[in-house]
């Protein structure tokens, strides 16, 4: 049997934003509205199955939510499972743990780091240009530092294979 290849819709357009009632809420998610709809014309949709250990659930916002396991150490070329054209990744750890790339980028490519720990002590770092992953695996973040997923907060990156980076792109703290 072939192996299944990725399938690329024009766009995603078809993708819908719900309205946000709530402030809380609101101000994370209108954000990130803008910046999908600013590059939604950059945007193919990619198939794929999830990782071994990862639960993917549909959304309105995002075309794929992933939830791995949680990181309990220092994690080089992390591979939370295969992400869609704008995937949301909630992201726990047990304490406050380094990241030194993402695994899976695909040009173009939006992901959204979302720390859901309950405690605000127990936060991802997601470090700049790291030597520990593979260069097509580490992330640019702005102003050429570490980043922290802050409690309840999101990092976002874009894959961008010109220089096969997953470059951050936004915050939400």
């Amino acid at each position: 049997m072939p192996a299944k290849r990725p399938v690329r819709p024009a766009s995603v357009a078809a993708l819908t934003v719900p309205r946000v009632e709530d402030p809380a809420v609101s101000r994370i998610v209108d954000p990130m509205v803008t910046a999908i709809r600013d590059l939604q014309r950059r945007i193919a949709l990619l198939e794929g199955v999830p990782a071994s250990g990862s639960t993917v659930v549909a959304s309105p916002l995002f075309d794929t939510t992933l939830t791995p396991a949680q990181i309990v150490l220092p994690t080089n070329n992390w591979n939370p499972g295969v992400f869609g054209v704008v995937t949301l990744v909630r992201v726990t750890t047990d304490a406050t743990r380094v990241v030194s790339g993402m695994a899976g980028g695909v040009d173009g490519i939006i992901v959204c780091l979302l720390n859901v720990n309950a405690t605000g002590s127990n936060t991802p770092t997601y470090s700049h240009e790291d030597a520990l992953s593979l260069p097509a695996n580490r992330f640019i973040n702005s102003g050429g530092l570490n980043k922290n997923g802050q409690s309840s907060g999101a990092v976002w990156y874009m894959y961008e294979s010109a220089r096969s980076r997953w470059v951050n792109i936004m915050d939400t703290q």
